[in-house]
């Protein structure tokens, strides 16, 4: 147990050397701007928290960030990361936001960087809703093997877009097995007005609307995603590819 535990924390060490994760602003935002809030943690101090950002954070609403494990058996390791050689994690990531009435929508950009086991992909969601885009930044194969040997370093960006706008936002997202140390996480919140539903790919410039987006839909459609319930009836139907031509033919105003 003590071997797989120092095993761990060498993994950790080794993900510091990676570069820093990416910044909103190809996703139509800067950090610091109206209505965005930005966490960033490199190191953790509490297992179950509450762990406040060491890296940076812009939080202007006062409800606090936080990132935390609710599994129970993980411990900290000397390097600062969360890891557990006993369950999977089940990690939760807080990030405040504004509450803002009347029509808007809240984009979120999470990333997170682990070692050895990786996330679940199919558990990571915010109140159910699962991301539109997940983007492998980096991964590097750490060799090794064995129980709490080995694995990969990754780095992981989701993208979420969310009707309205929230106090706060808690995504949630759990191991695949045990094993998994997390190193690093970042998660930044944009709210703006509400953006073109056809616009599935969230495409910028001119055309907006292609091809692509109606493969993303299929793509949310058949993974079950909130996004393609179009006609905001019931679970996903047939209704719903004709809501999205609809909405498509209408165009991006």
């Amino acid at each position: 147990m003590k071997t797989m535990l120092l095993f761990a924390i060498g993994l950790a060490a080794a993900g510091t050397t990676r570069a820093d994760f990416t910044t909103p602003d190809a996703y139509g935002w800067t950090r610091g701007s109206a209505n965005t809030t930005y966490g960033q943690w490199d190191i953790f101090t509490a297992a179950a928290g509450p762990n406040a950002p060491d890296i940076g954070q812009f939080n202007p609403t006062g409800t606090p960030f936080n990132v935390y494990d609710s599994a129970g058996g993980s411990v900290i390791t000397a390097s600062g990361n969360i890891y557990s050689f006993t369950l999977p994690l089940n990690v939760h990531v807080i990030a405040p936001s504004y509450a803002l009435a009347g029509p808007a929508q809240t984009r979120v950009l999470l990333q997170v960087r682990t070692n050895g086991t990786e996330i679940a992909p199919s558990s990571i969601n915010i109140g159910g809703v699962n991301p539109i885009h997940v983007i492998e930044l980096y991964r590097q194969n750490l060799g090794g093997g064995g129980p709490g040997g080995g694995g990969f370093l990754v780095d992981t960006l989701y993208e979420f877009r969310l009707s309205g706008n929230a106090l706060s936002y808690e995504i949630r997202f759990n191991a695949s097995d045990n094993y998994l140390s997390l190193d690093r996480v970042c998660v930044d919140t944009f709210t703006g007005a509400p953006e073109c539903y056809a616009n599935c790919d969230g495409s910028v410039g001119s055309p907006v609307l292609t091809a692509n987006d109606f493969q993303c839909f299929m793509d949310q459609f058949v993974a079950g995603s909130s996004y393609a319930n179009c006609d905001g009836v019931g679970g996903l139907t047939a209704n719903d590819f004709q809501c999205f031509i609809d909405r498509y033919v209408a165009g991006c105003m």
